[in-house]
């Protein structure tokens, strides 16, 4: 579910609402799930998205994961039709997502969407991060934050998302895409370099830095000095 719902940019809502049907192999490709209805999509047209396969990590990969959880969807109370139903026809139009009891067993019931943030706090947690940083809607959210940053096209972005504005899409890349060809990465690496660490070093800091070191000797000096002519010289007068 979590795989599903963030290769597909999917919010909570739309997550627990896809049916069976609504998501397909595509073989040698991957998944595509068609979102019926959604907050952009007022009018109910509905989107298809696709989803790629990653069967170099099979455990990180979405179709090896739907195949395990329509294996365990088979057992829920609802998924032999009804007397006279054609079989699949019925199950095809089966929440694909159901509510699960204290004891592990299917509800056959459309799971409730504050489920979702649940089991993404307990993912959190079993990966050892901070389930309170983590909330239903970050499965979108992450897509779009990671897509910023791998520079993806802005283009692609919104057609996974289905923003259908660009300054909604900018907003959640917006964190990332401060870090793009930030000045501050190449003239901090420029000012590490061995002449400046051989300033530093030396106490005399790198240009554009306060000097304190430097003027602390001079004063020091300075002070040595005139302590010694006073020493030497003539008592003042008085």
């Amino acid at each position: 579910m979590l795989l599903l719902g963030f290769g597909a940019g999917l919010r909570r809502s739309e997550l627990v609402a896809l049916t069976v049907g609504d998501v397909a192999i595509v073989a040698q490709r991957g998944l595509t799930v068609f979102v019926a209805r959604a907050k952009s999509d007022q009018q109910g047209e509905g989107r298809l998205i696709a989803i790629h396969a990653n069967p170099k990590e099979p455990d990180f990969c979405p179709v090896v994961a739907f195949q395990r959880w329509l294996a365990m969807r088979a057992a829920g109370p609802d998924w032999a039709p009804p007397a006279g139903a054609a079989v699949e026809p019925w199950r095809q139009g089966r929440p694909l997502f159901c509510g699960i009891g204290k004891a592990g067993t299917l509800k056959g019931k459309p799971m409730a969407d504050l489920v979702v943030a649940r089991l993404l706090k307990k993912a959190a947690l079993q990966a050892g991060l901070d389930p309170a940083c983590f909330s239903g809607h970050l499965l979108r959210r992450g897509l779009l934050t990671d897509a910023g940053d791998r520079q993806e096209n802005l283009r692609d972005v919104m057609r996974q998302s289905r923003h259908v504005k660009v300054e909604t899409a900018l907003g959640y890349m917006a964190d990332s895409e401060i870090w793009q060809n930030n000045i501050t990465a190449g003239v901090l690496a420029r000012s590490v370099t061995r002449r400046g660490r051989e300033r530093i070093t030396s106490g005399l800091a790198p240009t554009g830095f306060c000097n304190c070191a430097a003027r602390h000797r001079t004063l020091t000096a300075g002070a040595a000095r005139t302590s010694s002519r006073t020493a030497t010289g003539p008592a003042p007068r008085v």
